[in-house]
């Protein structure tokens, strides 16, 4: 278990910044609308991804065991709203600083 743990690890650690460079290729070579079609485009899957593998895997692992369910839970839904806050938080600054 150890071995693939460490892969994962590794995986992620070298996926990254070929993502973020992969990234900012595609939006220097798009127009502004465009980036915003891919770039909405390219969160939503990730966001698709993310709450996928955070219901179906990751939770349902953690919810088989019983030992502080209330605390799991507890946890789960405050990172929720931290994610849900950032966001607004997020778009409310960048709508009044192009004002």
């Amino acid at each position: 278990k150890q071995w693939y743990q460490r892969r994962v690890a590794i995986t992620a650690g070298v996926m990254t910044p070929i993502g973020v460079s992969l990234a900012m290729i595609i939006v220097s070579a798009l127009d502004s609308n465009t980036i915003l079609i891919v770039s909405g485009t390219i969160q939503g899957i990730s966001t698709g991804f993310f709450l996928y593998i955070t219901f179906a895997e990751m939770l349902f692992q953690e919810m088989k065991s019983k030992n502080d369910s209330f605390l799991k839970v507890s946890f789960m839904t405050l990172g929720v709203w931290l994610v849900t806050a950032s966001t607004i938080w997020h778009n409310w600054n960048g709508a009044h600083a192009h004002e």
